[in-house]
């Protein structure tokens, strides 16, 4: 038996499936191929840093938490350190939000987990040691506090 969705049922499942908002777009490894998925996070990384300081709103600074597991969780064999950065890239933006005063800009204790395992699947020393600073400057500030798996992914 084949159903049929009306009009309107019909545009709102388009138009969910291509807006730049579905986080399922953004994270789901098999829904769409591997290069446009990374157009798409290259794409809304740029849009994300390339905004001043101060200016994000709260519904980009909850994106940017999805964009870095996004990052963080993309299976690709080619520059996987290029994710690493990418991360840590939208990390460092949250954090000059949060020096201009943002007061949405709160990074989270699975933000820092995020950088922390796209850097230990880059794999060598160089990751390691970023790893490693990374979590030192986690226990130094103190806040968000470093979790079980920030030590896991060191």
């Amino acid at each position: 038996m084949r159903y049929r969705l009306s009009a309107a049922a019909t545009m709102l499942l388009v138009s969910a499936l291509i807006s730049p908002h579905c986080n399922a777009y953004i994270v789901s490894p098999s829904a769409v191929p591997l290069r446009q998925q990374l157009g798409y996070l290259r794409l809304l990384t740029t849009d994300l840093i390339a905004a001043q300081p101060g200016e994000l709103s709260s519904r980009q600074i909850q994106e940017s938490h999805d964009l870095m597991k996004a990052w963080s969780r993309l299976k690709h064999d080619k520059d996987v350190c290029n994710s690493a950065l990418q991360v840590e890239h939208v990390l460092k933006r949250i954090l000059d939000e949060q020096k201009a005063g943002n007061s949405y800009a709160k990074l989270t204790t699975q933000d820092y987990n995020c950088v922390l395992e796209a850097w230990a699947r880059c794999k060598g020393e160089a990751s390691a040691l970023r790893t490693e600073q990374i979590l030192q400057v986690m226990e130094q500030m103190r806040s968000p506090p470093p979790n079980l798996d920030s030590f896991k992914a060191a």
